[in-house]
């Protein structure tokens, strides 16, 4: 079965509390794993990063659904491509709360002008931003008791 993974950004309409967030990667969760799809969810309050991975038209029929969520706007995406497997399995909905500089400094390296710059053109791209993610993951602090940022 081929594997889609979409990376989008989207700038939230509004700031979301705590349990909004929890409530939201909540639905996600059980929603992703009844489709068979796996990603995380990065949110500094003002804006979005997800990752999304599963079949291409599943992926692609949420995708068209996440685009009509009054929650964000701007949506942007970063990266629409088939991956040889899942870089994140073993979550139905990964999710932080992140530190707003280091989000931006994340879509820094993951906007496409910048990486047709960066990197060679014989560098698999896809390789690039699955360990760029997994970095940047490593790097958050750990989560604190309520799950303000909880990875599944």
């Amino acid at each position: 079965m081929a594997i889609q993974q979409l990376i989008y950004c989207s700038t939230a309409t509004r700031p979301l509390n705590e349990d909004e967030l929890v409530q939201l990667v909540g639905q996600a969760r059980i929603h992703n794993h009844s489709q068979a799809i796996t990603g995380l969810l990065f949110y500094d309050g003002g804006k979005f990063l997800q990752v999304l991975e599963g079949e291409p038209a599943v992926v692609d029929g949420l995708y068209a659904h996440i685009a009509h969520d009054p929650r964000h706007t701007g949506l942007t995406t970063v990266l629409d491509a088939p991956v040889p497997a899942r870089n994140f399995p073993e979550w139905s909905m990964g999710f932080g709360q992140v530190d707003s500089a280091a989000l931006a400094r994340l879509l820094g390296y993951l906007d496409p002008r910048c990486r047709a710059a960066l990197l060679p053109r014989t560098c698999n791209v896809q390789e690039v931003i699955a360990d760029l993610l997994r970095d940047f993951m490593a790097e958050q602090p750990p989560a604190p008791r309520r799950p303000r940022a909880v990875w599944h």
